[in-house]
């Protein structure tokens, strides 16, 4: 048998993935942006489910304003304090976080960034995914880390 990157380390984490609830989306026929990885017809939707309400015009208009933001020579900090304003248009629901990434597998969610909320709070819940109260706990920081417990 011939181990390739393909077969050792690609294949294996797709398969990961969509255990975790993650759709694989094959690019034979996708549409989407390749300056910035965005696939426009599912950008929508999940704008369209984080935010209820919300017309279609600005979705476009955050779409373009998201691109602009990526396009940004400051390392991705005006892209992260748009990704966690907690008012206007959303790109995360922090309240029902699940709701965000996982709809269908994940029950309980946590997201940790390094200045929302308490060291303490922070700490519990590390705690609380490690005794399997928290399904997902989404790390982002410097090195963006994504914890799962089936």
């Amino acid at each position: 048998m011939i181990f390739s990157e393909d077969s050792r380390v690609k294949i294996p984490c797709i398969l990961h993935l969509v255990r975790l609830g993650y759709c694989y989306l094959s690019l034979k026929n996708a549409v989407w942006d390749e300056e910035t990885n965005i696939f426009p017809d599912l950008f929508r939707a999940a704008i369209a489910r984080i935010n209820p309400g919300i017309e279609c015009d600005d979705i476009d208009r955050l779409l373009a304003d998201v691109k602009l933001l990526l396009d940004n020579e400051d390392l991705g900090k005006a892209f992260y304090e748009k990704l966690t304003e907690r008012s206007g248009i959303r790109l995360i629901d922090f309240e029902n976080f699940a709701r965000t990434l996982l709809a269908n597998r994940v029950k309980n969610a946590a997201l940790i960034l390094h200045d929302i909320g308490s060291k303490d709070e922070r700490k519990q819940w590390v705690e609380d995914f490690k005794a399997g109260k928290i399904d997902l706990l989404f790390v982002y920081n410097m090195a963006t880390t994504v914890s799962y417990n089936p």
